[in-house]
């Protein structure tokens, strides 16, 4: 199920010509914003993150998702991958890319999926009052 919800939510962040215009402009992209608060994706990371970050730099040193520099095999590369993996999938380390070349509205979208992000992290403890399944 993840492995599909991030598929789609990729097709989507690529082709704004995904759903009609009414559905985009009311709903925006089912998958990125609303079915990946499930999987452990902040809304904006396909469309904005994922686009104008790992494309442009095409997967180099640079990008928020970068993972060629370590060591497969080494635990501490591991907790490495674990850190950098987190720091992108909630947001902060695109929003701080973006700040940093100085694209504000990019980071906004992004600080806002972090907002969304969060807020839905809180329902769902409420909802469910178990840490373990948020």
């Amino acid at each position: 199920m993840m492995g599909a919800a991030y598929a789609l939510a990729h097709k989507e962040g690529h082709c704004k010509a995904f759903y009609k215009k009414w559905i985009r402009n009311t709903i925006g992209n089912v998958f990125e914003n609303w079915i990946g608060l499930i999987y452990g994706s902040a809304p904006g990371q396909f469309s904005c993150s994922h686009v104008f970050i790992h494309h442009r730099l095409d997967g180099g040193p640079g990008d928020t998702f970068y993972q060629w520099d370590l060591d497969r095999s080494s635990v501490a590369d591991f907790m490495l991958y674990v850190s950098r993996i987190f720091m992108h999938m909630i947001g902060y380390s695109s929003s701080a890319y973006f700040t940093s070349l100085g694209q504000k509205s990019k980071s906004d979208v992004i600080v806002q999926g972090m907002m969304k992000y969060t807020a839905a992290g809180v329902a769902m403890l409420v909802a469910t009052r178990s840490i373990s399944f948020l």
